[in-house]
């Protein structure tokens, strides 16, 4: 079996002693040690790093649909009581995100996006809870869309 195929066969087997082996690899070649070249196993170190930037996207675009969820429950649930707990959420939750766009800049250009595309699950969310609740909402939710800059900025919706 060449070196390769077990790279591979660690990778499949157990991934962290396959993720530290690695790691141990390219360090010592970044040191400027001799290292087989074929000890590294770059398909799956190339598939791990985007894996990572995917990881940081998803992260990221999770905290957008939390924030348009609670956005929407302030503007549509009849409830009183949950309301500052819901502003709470956002608050805590728009400080992650400005910390994870601080680590990861890139993701910028990709705010307007994630906007729009969280925003069809924040409603079926919003639709759900409400109902779980026994309550009707105030307005029609399908109908409340945000800009990237309302849900990332300090914009709360009016009382109504």
């Amino acid at each position: 079996m060449s070196t390769n195929e077990t790279d591979t066969a660690l990778y499949r087997r157990d991934f962290h002693a396959w993720a530290q082996q690695q790691g141990a690899l390219l360090r010592r070649r970044a040191d400027g040690a001799l290292v087989n070249d074929s000890a590294l196993d770059w398909s799956h170190i190339a598939d791990e790093i985007e894996s990572l930037g995917r990881s940081e996207e998803s992260t990221l675009s999770s905290m957008i649909g939390t924030i348009i969820e609670h956005l929407m429950k302030l503007q549509a649930s009849p409830a009183t009581d949950p309301r500052r707990g819901w502003m709470e959420t956002i608050f805590r939750t728009r400080k992650a995100v400005a910390r994870h766009l601080r680590k990861n800049p890139g993701l910028k250009s990709m705010l307007a996006t994630m906007v729009t595309e969280e925003t069809p699950d924040a409603r079926q969310t919003v639709l759900y809870a409400l109902d779980l609740y026994g309550k009707q909402p105030r307005l029609d939710v399908n109908s409340l869309t945000y800009s990237a800059e309302q849900v990332l900025g300090e914009w709360y919706p009016p009382d109504q």
